[in-house]
């Protein structure tokens, strides 16, 4: 994906992923450009126009009568600062009981 914000292109061909989250509803990716920046790939699920959660299934959304459900999946790109990368590494990549201290050193 190929997304321009501000004076900066951002494209997940040409820079180099670092690390991904998976849940049952999203999926986030951070890449890392030749030029230093860092921005996250979301991939996100809707469900009948409603956002699932990271640990929702659409199942659990759909209607309780036998109507189809309308599933869409969405993708955008955030732009993050460096903190912000090392943050968002922080709390998805490293275990909770040591997010804390980590964070700390910070």
């Amino acid at each position: 994906m190929k997304k321009t914000i501000g004076d900066k292109t951002y494209d997940s061909d040409t820079a180099r992923s670092i690390a991904g989250e998976r849940t049952q509803a999203t999926h986030q990716e951070l890449f890392h450009t030749p030029e230093g920046d860092f921005f996250l790939l979301i991939h996100q699920i809707y469900v009948d126009g409603k956002r699932l959660n990271p640990h929702e299934l659409w199942v659990d959304l759909r209607p309780a009568t036998s109507e189809q459900s309308r599933l869409r999946c969405a993708q955008n790109i955030v732009p993050l600062t460096h903190r912000e990368a090392v943050e968002w590494c922080i709390k998805t990549q490293i275990p909770e009981t040591l997010r804390g201290y980590v964070l700390d050193c910070l």
